[in-house]
């Protein structure tokens, strides 16, 4: 009996030792420590502001100017004073893919070729001017190569380059093709990026936008308003209003130079036409299917310099060999592009 006993009091304090044990099922006994980072994680500045138009990796456009008015200054013993264009129509191609995309650092490489061919024709019975036949014959053609480099130095500062190289001439083949043809130019940007919204910069850039080499300062802004406005800014070769109708419908609103220096030879002199631009236009950009995009732009195509120089880059009047100043023409552009994701 007391054996019995002596058991049943041996049994009823282990379960109530067992009773006094913490439940520990629920608990979290995961050492968080084991995942934290050894070193802290620097952070670089994206080359984009939200809303921002889309890069374009592959475009196919076709340009077209209205007819329009090319009086030649000084007259010409000869040869028609006056003359029309009752067209200006080309082909557009780009391509432009990255070679380098990671945090540290963007390299976008690219290639490009634009035509222009005219239809001149003489008013009265003089004949053509030796280069306006020669362009109206062959008009103009612009292949090149580019090259865009955009550097994050941290969170808020960035470097963006970039550099260009074409040949551009009134070349009836490509054996008539030579290297005075050739024209390069530049860029260099330092830039800060306040926050999703707002990139600001300023820089210095080489071009021929309007027709002959200057260097000159650049303010480099893209701006995000709200969910519908923006601004993106490459003062002074290009500046847009930009709204964001929805995800698949854009609108901008703006101005944009373009121009080259095109080698040509016309009566046996050679020559250079010194072409620049400006072109203030409504441009549209509409989604048609994930990553296809067509574009079009309509606007005024208004004379910046179109002059026939004696020699390469020439900027003194007494190299001019003719002056011409063609009147505003309406012009439209439409192409159909494959956009960056």
């Amino acid at each position: 009996m007391k054996t019995i006993s002596l058991l049943s009091i041996c049994v009823g304090l282990a379960f109530f030792a067992v009773g006094q044990v913490t439940d520990t099922t629920d608990a979290d006994l995961t050492d968080y420590s084991a995942f934290s980072d050894a070193t802290a994680v620097k952070r670089y500045a994206t080359q984009k502001v939200l809303n921002q138009s889309a890069q374009k990796l592959i475009g196919v456009g076709y340009e077209f100017h209205g007819s329009h008015n090319l009086p030649v200054t000084p007259q010409v013993t000869g040869f028609a004073n006056s003359n029309s264009v009752s067209a200006v129509q080309g082909l557009r191609l780009q391509a432009n893919f990255p070679v380098i995309s990671n945090d540290k650092a963007i390299l976008n490489f690219g290639a490009q070729y634009w035509n222009s061919n005219y239809n001149i024709s003489p008013n009265g019975g003089l004949p053509i001017a030796p280069p306006l036949g020669k362009l109206s014959a062959n008009g103009l053609h612009s292949a090149g190569v580019f090259a865009t480099f955009f550097k994050p130095l941290n969170q808020k500062l960035l470097l963006i380059f970039q550099a260009e190289a074409n040949i551009n001439g009134s070349y009836s083949s490509f054996n008539a093709v030579t290297a005075r043809g050739v024209t390069w130019g530049g860029s260099a940007i330092y830039a800060w990026k306040k926050n999703d919204k707002t990139i600001t910069g300023l820089g210095i850039s080489r071009t021929y936008r309007m027709g002959r080499p200057i260097v000159i300062p650049i303010l480099y802004s893209y701006k995000t308003y709200n969910d519908h406005w923006g601004h993106e800014l490459i003062l002074p070769a290009r500046g847009f209003l930009r709204h964001n109708i929805n995800p698949k419908n854009l609108l901008m609103l703006g101005y944009e130079l373009e121009g080259n220096q095109y080698e040509m030879v016309a009566n046996n002199q050679q020559l250079f036409l010194q072409r620049g631009e400006i072109k203030p236009r409504l441009q549209f950009e509409k989604q048609l299917k994930n990553f296809i995009w067509m574009s079009l732009q309509a606007g005024m195509r208004i004379n910046g310099r179109f002059d026939f120089v004696n020699a390469y880059n020439a900027n003194e009047k007494n190299q001019t060999v003719y002056r011409t100043i063609p009147s505003s023409a309406f012009y439209f552009n439409v192409s159909v592009n494959l956009i960056s994701p």
